[in-house]
């Protein structure tokens, strides 16, 4: 009887020891699956961080950081005077990459040429005696000051939360083309207001203004068709928080 038992108590411990290794190997098999995923994420996150950084003798270009000559002709690339634009944001900052700022710039550009300008109207006083024309260039000189306004208010309206809170918006893009139109009808009503001047007074002034002119139509063209050069070059648009299609 003893016998017996004794095996039955064999025969238990055995059971006991067969069920512990039997819960051992199952728990050892999740602990190696959990070091294996562990491991796969690991080598993914060191292989992506190479390719991101350009290891490995492979260069990459992050959507979002763009070459100034790639934004400068995709901005300019909209614009009537393209060799006009490119000329003058290339000689202001060739190291901008953001098309955005390219378009500030472009701004800057005319506000820089007409305010280098505002002083001709009342130097070409001095060259007519006729009151037609000398009124003429008073209106022309009120106009390119009023040009000036429009241009630096377009500058201020990219500046973050300067409404809405968003870079850029609907409601934003249709001030700025607002804005730049008023601000290169100023300066045709200009040249238009001396119609009948001298036709050397007339030329003068029209190859003054000729650069401003033709730098704000540029800005409102970019301002037209900002969105679309964002979104060819995949620049950030959720850093842009753009609010709408446009």
């Amino acid at each position: 009887m003893d016998s017996i038992n004794s095996f039955k108590g064999y025969e238990k411990v055995n059971e006991e020891n067969r069920a512990f290794r039997r819960k051992f190997r199952k728990r050892y098999a999740i602990i190696g699956a959990s070091v294996v995923v562990l491991l796969v994420i690991i080598i993914g996150a060191v292989v992506g961080t190479r390719v991101n950084s350009g290891g490995g003798g492979n260069s990459y270009q992050s959507p979002t950081s763009t070459s100034p000559s790639t934004s400068i002709k995709a901005v300019c690339g909209v614009t009537q005077y393209e060799d006009a634009c490119v000329s003058s944001l290339s000689s202001v900052d060739s190291s901008e990459g953001d098309p955005e700022q390219l378009f500030k710039l472009s701004m800057k550009v005319a506000v820089d040429e007409l305010t280098k300008i505002s002083s001709i109207p009342q130097t070409l006083k001095a060259r007519s005696n006729a009151k037609m024309v000398r009124d003429a260039l008073g209106d022309c000189e009120s106009l390119i000051e009023d040009a000036i306004d429009q241009l630096n208010s377009s500058m201020a309206l990219l500046l973050p939360g300067s409404d809405d809170g968003k870079i850029l918006s609907e409601k934003k893009i249709n001030d700025l083309r607002t804005s730049l139109s008023a601000a290169l009808t100023y300066q045709e009503t200009c040249l238009d207001g001396l119609g009948d001047a001298s036709t050397e007074i007339r030329n003068i002034m029209s190859s003054y203004i000729k650069n401003s002119t033709q730098f704000t139509s540029n800005s409102l063209a970019i301002a037209t068709k900002i969105i679309s050069i964002l979104k060819e070059l995949d620049i950030s648009l959720h850093r842009k928080l753009l609010s709408a299609e446009y």
